[in-house]
């Protein structure tokens, strides 16, 4: 059987006050309008889908609760007249409007055309004439200011015309927004396959998807792009963008609630044209450091570190698993999932969570890949970390270790040297020194044999500064005593901490005054501070034994609901006022 090149493009386009659905528009209960269009029986290069594919669509959207007016073999002249028709009845009822497109596609100069039936266009001011844009369905779409508009081509890839029609192999890409969902059937630039059955791969797997009872729009598209990966081999792969994070289900299976108002009563909404080109801002800020668990395709499991970058519409991977493994991918929004390619045969599909976390699986079904977010990147520029820090840790096997790094800027990138060892191993060069400050990293050296190397570095008149920063409560909110109960309760604690909470446990003033720095001075400074509750759950993953790396996935899931529960129940109205006080004390030698 020969093979027919198909692409499919799909496009949610939403245009609502916030750029999503409202609950009763999520329950399935608004009007739903579909206009399906498959044209086959073209005089220059006949398809055999098209026809099979615009019924077939047009019986599951009505499954759905559409209502649907269907054209097969349609002309120029049928398929304006039907767009017309389509356009006045979202503007009467308003809801969700879907137009499915199957047959002959084009794009020439950045446009994407789909074909009526009729003579083959010669040149491009024929094809301009004779055709029909996307751009003209969306714009009838979005004048009914209705609350949804979903647009499915699914348009043959090889190119039917001439070179003098100036139309190019397949469909423009269409960047996406927060009004957009994009799919191609298969990857820009790449040919899809016509399939051996009844319907192209794209429409099999997307009638299918429809058929699905509580499957969101991005589960939808999902399906979808994981049955026709599988079925074709990898050969083709769908391509999915979007910036679209409302909610919407072809079949929901909740009681519907009371209909949307008619279109002339809702709030009017500027719906975006469709164009190539112009890269925006996602909906969602995924930039940061993650955890990486996940299992290889022969079962064994993996763990290791991600870094996500943003990068116009897309965001930038890296991960770093196992040793000395490094791998990339860009990642491109689909609503609340992003499509990720890597290099490898297979591509990966993540779900985004509510709390952020990425929940992925390889398109071809073979292994999975989990990320837990650990640190969140600035919203904006920082201060770049030059100089020397305190550095404390956790060997691979559980031993602590201590020091100090360097951090130098080179460029565009930083470079860190530590120095770590025996918390007294300090170089003689070092002497003489004025001042030493230690701040936490202090708790886990040998603070007896540290001072003492002090003492024959530091200056006759020099000092030892230990600083470190307390929190109180203030305005008579003891939020902090909730606080502390549940990073105890959660907390993965070892042996030394026990110690060091435990009556052995000698306190840092005792432990100065019995060195050669025995005249010891406290120095405090207050401040309020009113810290937001995403902050306090910040804290709260802040420490080692309560980290998401600690903790695991599950057990950080239910840390932070128990955290984010108690205090809103201390504090509904989301202050959490505090007292923090940076702490000072300071040790010399005494007086002679």
């Amino acid at each position: 059987m020969t093979f027919l090149k198909h692409i499919a493009l799909a496009i949610a386009l939403a245009a609502g006050l916030a750029g999503s659905l409202s609950p009763a528009q999520a329950q399935g209960s608004e009007p739903r309008t579909a206009l399906i269009i498959g044209n086959a029986n073209y005089s220059y290069s006949r398809l055999e889908n098209p026809v099979n594919d615009a019924r077939d669509m047009a019986d599951a959207l009505r499954g759905a609760g559409f209502e649907v007016i269907l054209k097969t073999d349609a002309d120029q002249g049928g398929m304006k007249d039907g767009i017309r028709s389509f356009g006045s009845a979202l503007k009467t009822k308003g809801g969700v409007g879907l137009l499915f497109f199957s047959g002959h596609g084009v794009q020439a100069q950045g446009e994407n055309y789909i074909l009526p039936l009729g003579e083959r266009p010669g040149s491009e001011g024929a094809l301009k004439a004779g055709s029909v844009t996307a751009a003209e369905a969306v714009d009838a779409m979005s004048a009914a200011r209705n609350a949804l508009n979903i647009v499915i081509l699914d348009a043959c890839r090889d190119n039917p015309l001439s070179s003098a029609s100036g139309a190019a192999r397949g469909l423009s890409r269409i960047d996406s927004s927060s009004h957009l969902f994009v799919s191609f059937a298969t990857s820009p630039g790449e040919v899809a396959l016509d399939g051996a059955g009844r319907n192209s791969p794209y429409t099999k797997h997307l009638k299918d998807a429809i058929g699905s009872p509580n499957l969101t729009i991005e589960d939808t598209f999902k399906r979808t792009l994981k049955g026709v990966y599988q079925e074709t081999g990898g050969k083709q792969q769908p391509w999915i963008s979007s910036s679209f994070f409302g909610e919407f289900m072809f079949r929901p299976s909740v009681r519907p609630s009371p209909p949307l108002p008619p279109p002339e009563q809702q709030a009017a909404v500027v719906a975006p044209r469709m164009t190539p080109g112009g890269a925006v801002t996602p909906g969602l800020a995924l930039g940061g450091l993650y955890l990486v668990e996940g299992t290889n395709p022969k079962g064994s499991r993996y763990r290791g570190m991600a870094a996500l970058t943003p990068a116009g519409d897309q965001y930038r991977f890296t991960w770093w698993v196992g040793r000395q493994q490094v791998f990339t991918g860009i990642g491109q929004f689909a609503g609340r999932m992003m499509v990720v390619n890597w290099g490898a045969k297979s591509p990966v599909i993540y779900t985004v969570a509510r709390n952020d976390d990425l929940i992925g699986e390889w398109a071809d079904g073979s292994a999975t890949d989990r990320l837990t977010l650990v640190a969140r990147a600035a919203s904006g520029p920082v201060t770049p970390p030059e100089g020397f820090y305190d550095v404390a840790g956790l060997n691979p096997s559980g031993t602590r270790y201590s020091g100090r790094v360097n951090i130098a800027r080179e460029g565009n990138r930083y470079r860190l040297e530590w120095r770590v060892g025996s918390s007294f191993d300090l170089a003689d060069d070092l002497a003489p020194l004025d001042l030493v400050t230690i701040a936490r990293a202090f708790h886990w050296m040998d603070r007896a044999a540290t001072l003492q190397r002090l003492d024959s570095l530091i200056a006759p008149a020099g000092a030892v500064a230990l600083v470190n920063t307390e929190l109180h409560p203030s305005g008579g909110s003891n939020w902090h005593t909730a606080f502390e109960e549940l990073r105890k309760a959660h907390g993965r604690f070892d042996d030394f901490y026990r110690w060091r909470k435990s009556d052995a446990w000698e306190e840092h003033t005792s432990v100065l005054m019995r060195s050669a720095f025995s005249e010891v001075e406290r120095i405090s400074l207050f401040e309020t501070r009113t810290p937001t509750l995403d902050e306090i759950v910040a804290r709260a993953l802040s420490f080692s034994a309560n980290s998401p790396a600690a903790l695991g996935h599950d057990g950080r899931a239910s840390y932070e609901a128990q955290v984010r529960e108690r205090m809103l129940a201390i504090a509904p109205d989301g202050e959490f006022p505090e007292i923090v006080e940076s702490v000072a004390i300071i040790a010399r030698r005494p007086a002679a």
